[in-house]
């Protein structure tokens, strides 16, 4: 079955995780598919300005805006717990003989 797969991937020119024939939410993960050159350094485009993003999607460089089918990374809101007042408490009964 092996060797099937292998003629296959072969044949269409393609490998592991190619990023043309991957579901979206494997690309999303994928690194490779991310990595951009600019100045003969390699970038991750996840981590450039939106309107170089776009530039590189119209180029064919990265296959989606991950800005768009990402949840936005955000911190949750720092709220101050209320402030409670502690329970009253009856004093312990004593015993007495």
């Amino acid at each position: 079955m092996a060797s099937k797969g292998r003629l296959i991937m072969n044949t269409l020119g393609i490998g592991p995780l190619d990023v043309e024939y991957s579901r979206q939410s494997i690309v999303a993960e994928n690194p490779l598919a991310w990595l951009v050159s600019i100045n003969g350094l390699l970038v991750d485009a996840r981590g450039l300005s939106r309107d170089l993003q776009a530039e590189c999607v119209q180029r064919g460089l990265i296959p989606f805006m991950p800005s768009e089918t990402e949840p936005p990374e955000t911190e949750p809101p720092e709220t101050e717990p209320p402030e409670t007042e502690p329970p009253e408490t009856e004093p312990p009964e004593t015993e007495t003989r």
